[in-house]
């Protein structure tokens, strides 16, 4: 076993330990309650980690999109905005917490911290940690063309393609790797020309659309910075696929960045909130992001 996950074996122990000794009192965790939350903890851990693809995308964030009526007129299909979008950020680090809620069986989880670093549009890497004693719980790293995650909690790895067809359909929201890489630096997934639609909106903000037979896309852009304030996909029926709005924007050496981020995805059945504490945009980046997975860890490969 590595000492990463022997310490989290250790954790564990003591704190069902103290568990088992404190009495079943109204207010006071019991060892089920402790027992309820590490599952949660550990159930969630994918999730949180490809939900946080879609926060990197801070470097593209203001603030949300107002309910002011939409300008009649539209404007043409230039997409010069678009193409715009998270030019100015090279590098990224940021450090915060996600909250999740929703999921089948309806659980919630609060305040899980995690920091990431982000090096252009080649490599990023996330760390997310325990609530309790700070040990790292999951690690990513991914690059255009390969990722790995490693779950420190279930001793499992997941490592390959990030374009692969089968990890695609294991996602929990209708976005590829290479869609949600996308979004990381701050841009619209995909080949921008397909927003055919768009429209002036008071603010001076432009909402762009494209509509198919699957469904319908958004992408509402603040042509002044220009940043990306709100994305989202709706199926056939009108059910909002994924939904990510930015609020909360700061400007970090010159660049506005979004320190509250909300995912809502599958028509509002599992959400995310993401809190930024400190964020640094263009800085060196000398340190390796890349990390091997433990060779004893079980692992699944997606090619």
């Amino acid at each position: 076993m590595s000492r990463q996950s022997a310490g989290l074996g250790i954790v564990a122990v003591r704190t069902l330990a103290i568990a088992v000794r404190v009495p079943n009192d109204v207010g006071r965790p019991t060892k089920l309650d402790i027992c309820n939350d590490m599952h949660q903890t550990i159930t969630r851990l994918r999730l949180f980690a490809l939900l946080l693809l879609v926060l990197t995308s801070v470097p593209a964030c203001a603030t949300a999109p107002s309910n002011r009526a939409v300008l009649p007129s539209a404007v043409s299909s230039g997409s010069s905005a678009l193409t715009r979008l998270g030019m100015a950020t090279r590098t990224l680090r940021i450090e915060g917490t996600v909250s999740m809620a929703g999921g089948d069986k309806g659980m919630a989880l609060s305040g899980l911290p995690f920091t990431a670093t982000v090096v252009s549009t080649d490599s990023f890497r996330i760390d997310i940690s325990l609530p309790i004693g700070g040990m790292t719980a999951a690690r990513m790293f991914a690059t255009r063309d390969s990722f790995v995650f490693v779950n420190y909690f279930e001793q499992s790895a997941y490592l390959g393609n990030p374009n692969s067809p089968d990890l695609a359909a294991a996602l929990p929201f209708p976005l590829t790797i290479a869609e949600l890489s996308a979004l990381m630096h701050g841009r619209v997934p995909g080949d921008v020309a397909r927003f055919s639609d768009s429209t002036v909106r008071p603010d001076g903000s432009i909402l762009y659309r494209r509509s198919s037979s699957s469904g319908v896309e958004f992408a509402l852009i603040d042509t002044a910075a220009p940043i990306l304030k709100q994305y989202q996909r709706k199926d056939a029926n009108g059910s909002v696929l994924l939904n990510v709005t930015f609020t909360d924007v700061r400007v970090v050496s010159g660049i506005p960045i979004a320190f509250a981020v909300d995912v809502v995805v599958d028509a509002r059945k599992q959400s995310a909130q993401f809190k930024l504490s400190n964020v640094a945009v263009n800085e060196t980046v000398t340190e390796r992001l890349s990390f091997d997975a433990p060779a004893s860890f079980a692992r699944t490969t997606y090619r």
